[in-house]
């Protein structure tokens, strides 16, 4: 059974408590260690970020944003505000649709 990111972290947390450390010092001496061995202790594919695309429309004076990769639907009363509302909710919707390193990109 795989285990998610969510509970790594937790798991990570809880080791750093034990040892007093806080979350940033436990990052902090990770890669100061990386650093020391000028390699990765763990296998590392890079991945490019997804681009998806939110289409954006207005009718009546409500703007709405639509993406169907991530179930993202939200409306606001002006643009900035679409976009600032999208971007809030996208990384909730994206984990819960297993979306991982995604870009979004507005258009009218």
């Amino acid at each position: 059974m795989a285990i998610s990111q969510r509970e790594i972290h937790q798991q990570a947390k809880m080791i750093f408590q034990e040892l007093g450390l806080s979350e940033k010092q436990a990052i902090t001496l990770f890669f100061e260690q990386v650093a020391l061995k000028k390699t990765l202790p763990f296998p590392f594919k890079a991945q490019r970020e997804k681009e998806l695309l939110v289409n954006v429309s207005v009718s009546e004076g409500i703007w709405t944003a639509e993406c169907d990769e991530l179930g993202l639907v939200t409306e606001a009363e002006n643009y900035e505000m679409l976009m600032q509302r999208a971007l809030e909710i996208a990384p909730e919707l994206a984990e819960l649709n297993c979306v991982e390193h995604f870009k979004l990109r507005f258009m009218q």
